[in-house]
């Protein structure tokens, strides 16, 4: 199979790391709708910095407060780390597209790049989703890792299912 990149890798790689964030939700639930997580994230962050700026008025006033002020401020800190980590996915994500390669054949897929691969059973697959700019291969086992592709490739996979009469759900929308 031809892999084909996205034709919007921004689009793309944001919904990849918002959707590589919500795997366990989807292991459980694969029609599920998705949260937007980094939005989610950076609204907490903007409600708690002004939180604590607020508290820091507080503390003037009444300097026992002073150990919320520190919890706060750790607090921010994580959620800044977390919003670090989907930016972090999301460049990955636009620079894993370059010279990858997708293989399909009665085994399973294959997803090759820079001389790695990795392979995923047919039986191994609990479904393949579409989504807006991604496709997802979701595995049956969350040890199993997912493949994330663009949403250009999922008519080429569906099709190769179809064809060949794999047992595999695919779900659209």
């Amino acid at each position: 199979m031809i892999y084909q990149q996205s034709g919007d890798k921004t689009a793309y790689a944001k919904e990849a790391a918002n959707v590589m964030s919500q795997l366990r939700q989807l292991h459980g639930n694969p029609g599920g709708k998705l949260k937007n997580h980094f939005l989610i994230h950076l609204l907490y962050t903007i409600f708690v910095g002004i939180f604590v700026l607020a508290s820091f008025g507080l503390a003037l006033s009444y300097p026992g407060v002073a150990f919320i002020e520190g919890a706060l401020l750790m607090l921010i800190f994580f959620f800044i780390l977390r919003l670090s980590g989907f930016s972090k996915a999301h460049k990955q994500t636009v620079a894993n597209q370059d010279g990858r390669e997708i293989g399909l054949d009665a085994k399973g897929i294959t997803s090759s790049r820079s001389g790695c691969s990795y392979s995923v059973n047919w039986e191994n697959i609990r479904c393949i989703r579409k989504f807006r700019y991604t496709m997802l291969i979701l595995p049956v086992n969350i040890r199993i890792s997912a493949i994330i592709l663009p949403v250009e490739n999922f008519e080429s996979v569906k099709n190769f299912i179809t064809e060949n009469g794999i047992d595999v759900q695919i779900l659209e929308g």
